[in-house]
């Protein structure tokens, strides 16, 4: 069977992996229950037979892709592309040689004024917490604007400017 269970009584948090191997997740308890997928099965060819619901995700290992039935066993491509697997090799864009390394990325522009961080592939433990670092400090800034934004709301309140309210 390709789904989750359509028989029986489940309890919420049950987990059911299924003839593809897509594995679902019990989020409310029942008979049959309600289910989620919470991981695609893994496939080297898309499924054209036997009942799939709409919805149904699967990783097409062969094409690199996650793709999503769409009904009548026509498949929706989510991420990836069918002609390739896609990477960063070089300056731009282009389809990835076979075992070849992905180019080392960089952060910001050439004058280092925003991040200026550069990832080798592997990344280094160092490089992943610069990254990590440059990640909270992202976010305090987005918390102390966030906090200017509400004040100044609450100000253009006060003044009768705005109107208040939800």
């Amino acid at each position: 069977m390709t789904s989750p269970a359509r028989t029986g009584s489940h309890v919420q948090d049950e987990i059911w992996k299924d003839a593809l191997g897509g594995v679902f997740k019990c989020t409310a308890a029942g008979a049959p229950g309600t289910w989620k997928q919470i991981l695609p099965a893994a496939v080297t060819a898309d499924p054209a037979t036997g009942t799939i619901p709409t919805g149904y995700l699967i990783l097409n290992l062969a094409q690199g892709t996650l793709k999503r039935h769409a009904g009548g066993y026509s498949w929706e491509t989510i991420v990836g592309a069918t002609g390739g697997k896609i990477g960063f090799y070089g300056v731009t864009p282009v389809t990835q040689p076979a075992g070849a390394a992905q180019a080392a990325v960089t952060f910001g522009n050439a004058d280092g004024e925003i991040g200026g961080l550069t990832i080798s592939d592997p990344p280094t433990q160092a490089e992943v917490q610069a990254l990590r670092d440059s990640c909270e400090e992202l976010a305090d800034d987005v918390r102390a604007l966030s906090v200017l934004v509400h004040a100044l709301r609450g100000a253009l309140v006060a003044v009768g400017v705005v109107k208040g309210g939800a």
